[in-house]
């Protein structure tokens, strides 16, 4: 009896093993023919044809010499290049001092040497984590009207390529290209670099479709950081906390100096995480006058003394005759400081109202003539900026808080006069001012609630301007008038420049949560409520580090939820 239930016994178990191995030969058959085809299904390369622009995606630097091709075979008139999040080995080489050339620098040689003019280059964006944040920081190119994009990948990478940036930029005519110089072998399982390629772009498709593309995107995108405009200069180069502070070097040592101090605040902005950097205007004396000294019909030996925005007086040159561009006034610094960072790029302009109201007026003798005479040459002056490479174009607009009829009845003509055309985003900075005694005093005349915006931000709203920067943090302006702003960017001012005080991250985060309530994760940028150059170096650094960690704060209760 036990003799033949051990016989069943090992009959049966034999009968399972066969099974299992049967099926394990079925399904690795099954897997391999699933392999054989998928990876074939990998490649997916478009032909390309003519469009607005190339984006060569960090990687494989073949891609580099592709896009060279396909750029002096008129395919694109401009080629973006994505440098990807740094390898904690390179960061330790970083720390150590070791020099050594960059992946993306080498891509940029590689073009340059290939026939790519450098003005026909431009950085797409900085520390991309994956395929999903390239596609996403492509979207800014389609925003600015460049809807035909070539994207340069490795033929292996083609599919996932394609399905990524097709869904993240609906309406761009998106063609996938694949670098000629990389083979994808026919007989891939025989070549160990081939078969890897194959093995990882399988997995990161599968994980793609199994829900990893929503490791976010909107993670990377959303609360990203930047600043009004000015950072306090180095006391070697001005006297600090002044406006209009005199230069303290001449020569090729003023200019050196201005270099020096745009690397440090690029050096500040980075340390503390912001997001989309600026200049922070260290090669000008101040925000208006600096522009205006480019300019023909403005003397600047006979002052006259004027009432700056009602609030202050002050001595300002004098327009004496028909203003007109000598020169262009900050193409240079924008050139210099594109070739110091591949982050994206703020650079700030006067707002023609502005310009009117720090000047006296001679020979017009109508702010609304002068005024737009103004918006033509800003106009000239932003799209030689924009060609640069600067991302953002922000107009500083503080007297849209001051003279609100005329904001009505000429000054939004003249500020989109001034905008008219150009290839990149365009913001308004309007403001309460400077943490000065003036503007301090000031404010405090204006009640309970300040309501100035209510009259302009409907204006806007139904202008071409995409970004609106305004002022929230310790500020009395009732929150709810960003409802008037549907449809913009907004740039929320989230650090108090009026005072010395370090806010707090949690601080921070308040506020941005408390802007949240009008204004959905995606539109909204924290920001400072204006320019911080009558503070000290030490307490801008700290605002800067509070202000990126509290955007951090918010971005990670929106990821959770």
């Amino acid at each position: 009896m036990n003799s033949k239930r051990s016989i069943a016994i090992v009959s049966c178990t034999k009968r399972c093993l066969l099974f299992v191995l049967s099926a394990f030969i079925a399904l690795a058959t099954l897997g391999a023919v699933s392999l054989y085809f998928a990876a074939r299904w990998l490649n997916n390369a478009d032909a390309p044809q003519k469009a607005d622009a190339i984006v060569v995606l960090a990687g494989d630097l073949t891609r580099a010499f592709e896009a060279a091709q396909l750029y002096r075979d008129g395919y694109a008139p401009r080629v973006y290049l994505s440098a990807a999040v740094r390898d904690p080995s390179l960061l330790l080489l970083d720390r150590e001092g070791v020099v050594f050339p960059r992946l993306e620098e080498v891509t940029l040689q590689i073009l340059l040497q290939k026939g790519v003019p450098s003005d026909a280059i431009r950085w797409l964006a900085k520390d991309m984590m994956s395929t999903a944040t390239e596609a996403a920081a492509t979207r800014a190119i389609v925003d600015r009207g460049e809807r035909r994009i070539l994207v340069i990948t490795s033929p292996y990478h083609t599919r996932r390529t394609g399905i990524i940036f097709r869904n993240a930029l609906p309406g761009a005519d998106v063609r996938v290209v694949a670098s000629r110089y990389e083979e994808f072998p026919e007989h891939w399982w025989r070549e160990q670099l081939a078969a890897r390629n194959v093995l990882l772009e399988t997995a990161k498709l599968a994980f793609y479709y199994a829900g990893g593309r929503l490791q976010r995107i909107k993670e990377n995108e959303m609360l990203q950081t930047t600043i009004a405009g000015s950072l306090p200069k180095p006391a070697w180069l001005s006297p600090p906390r002044q406006l209009w502070a005199p230069w303290l070097l001449e020569g090729e040592q003023l200019a050196e100096g201005k270099r020096d101090a745009v690397r440090l605040v690029l050096a500040d902005q980075d340390a503390a995480g912001i997001d989309i950097v600026t200049d922070g205007e260290q090669t000008r004396r101040h925000f208006v006058t600096t522009f205006i000294e480019s300019l023909e019909g403005v003397d600047f030996e006979h002052k006259r003394t004027v009432r700056i925005r009602q609030r202050y007086d002050a001595q300002v040159p004098v327009v004496t005759g028909a203003v007109a561009r000598k020169r262009a006034a900050f193409l240079e610094d924008a050139r210099f400081l594109r070739s110091q960072t591949t982050k994206p790029l703020k650079f700030t302009l006067p707002g023609p109202m502005t310009m009117v109201d720090t000047l006296y007026d001679a020979h017009y003798k109508s702010r609304e003539k002068l005024a737009l005479e103004f918006a033509l040459i800003l106009n000239q002056e932003a799209r030689e900026l924009a060609a640069a490479g600067i991302d953002i174009i922000q107009f500083d607009e503080p007297s849209f808080n001051v003279y609100m009829d005329e904001v009505r009845d000429w000054g939004m003509t003249a500020l989109e006069t001034a905008a008219a055309g150009l290839d990149c985003k365009t913001a308004v900075h309007i403001c309460y001012g400077y943490g000065i005694k003036a503007n301090t005093d000031w404010k405090k005349t204006l009640g309970s609630e300040w309501r100035q915006y209510e009259s302009t931000f409907p204006l806007l709203a139904k202008s071409k301007i995409d970004q609106v920067s305004l002022e929230c943090a310790n500020s009395r302006v009732p929150l709810e008038l960003i409802d008037l702003l549907k449809g913009k960017d907004i740039l929320a001012g989230a650090i108090d420049v009026a005072n010395e005080v370090v806010e707090t991250p949690e601080e921070v985060a308040q506020t941005i949560r408390a802007v949240l309530k009008h204004v959905a994760a995606d539109k909204l940028y924290p920001c400072t409520n204006c320019g911080m150059v009558p503070l000290t170096r030490s307490v801008s650094q700290g605002k800067l580090q509070a202000l990126a960690a509290g955007a951090a704060i918010v971005r990670r209760e929106l990821a959770g939820a």
